[in-house]
């Protein structure tokens, strides 16, 4: 799971996290999980259900601070913590469990790049442009995998992580919106929206969400979501917790993924957000070749 290219002692371990993923895919069922609600299966959602579903995620993105249209970048420093020992193993990309890292992103897109400031490459990081992957060491110069070979790590993480702290803004892209219903999760009520592109049903490349949105403030508190990238069955749920003003826009200090909405303990990891800075660096500097292109 390691992004630099293994050899030796790393291709065996690397060897043996695959087979421990596979194993895992074996015993929960390998088919594509299905986050459809019941009554969106049957048939059974209100006419209205598409239109009170996009209003939900605007009421939300309204509560979260409005258009992102005049931020290009966004940088966020923070630190991702693997509680358990067996998916620290199997699944945690960083070489040092709670590290330092720090993430600058275009604001809408999936170019970013991801620096470690701490641990033990620290200074050096990883990179993607326009779906073409690199590393880059202490000097900042980057070394670009082939174009029609890119780092699966990190082709997978610096996107993901640039996702959640912004999905209210990002999910209203889904072709697919449709409001599910209400429920009272930790005393407070949520509106369920679900989300995805092109067709419902469950699809080999394309996610699914359902978006939990706190029906007092609007603030998003949490989403459950399909990891096709990773696993056609695989399924997580991130909470969000400690809002925070960003000039002028409240961001999730803290994301949680948790096994259900209404607890606090850490299932896979928990990601705690310590700095968040607008355009502190410029959409340029995360597309250094430029020339370099590929395809999702």
């Amino acid at each position: 799971m390691h992004a630099r290219r293994p050899g030796g002692y790393d291709r065996i371990m690397t060897s043996l996290r695959l087979f421990a993923l596979g194993t895992a895919a074996l015993l929960s069922g390998c088919g594509l999980s299905d986050l459809r609600p019941e009554p969106l299966i049957n048939n059974q959602l209100p006419d209205d259900s598409e239109r009170r579903g996009r209003v939900w995620l605007d009421k939300a993105v309204r509560a979260h601070g409005a258009t992102l249209d005049d931020r290009a970048t966004v940088s966020i420093w923070l630190r991702d913590d693997w509680p358990s020992t067996l998916l620290r193993w199997v699944a945690m990309p960083w070489e040092e469990n709670k590290q330092l890292l720090r993430l600058d992103a275009t604001v809408g897109g999936d170019n970013g790049r991801l620096t470690f400031e701490e641990g033990p490459a620290k200074g050096t990081g990883w990179g993607i442009q326009n779906w073409v992957t690199y590393r880059f060491g202490a000097d900042g110069g980057p070394t670009f995998d082939a174009v029609d070979d890119p780092d699966d790590a990190i082709k997978f993480w610096i996107p993901t992580l640039a996702y959640f702290p912004l999905l209210p803004w990002r999910i209203r892209e889904a072709t697919y919106v449709r409001y599910v219903g209400e429920e009272t999760i930790d005393g407070r009520k949520r509106v369920t929206v679900f989300a995805t592109w092109g067709d419902p049903g469950p699809q080999e490349a394309i996610d699914q969400y359902l978006v939990w949105i706190d029906a007092e403030t609007h603030l998003v508190a949490g989403t459950r979501y399909t990891v096709r990238d990773m696993m056609g069955s695989v399924v997580g749920t991130m909470k969000y917790s400690d809002y925070r003003d960003v000039d002028g826009i409240k961001l999730p200090f803290v994301i949680n993924g948790v096994e259900a909405l209404g607890t606090d303990e850490t299932e896979s990891h928990r990601m705690t957000v310590e700095r968040v800075a607008f355009d502190a660096v410029p959409t340029s500097a995360l597309v250094p070749r430029p020339e370099l292109q590929a395809t999702k």
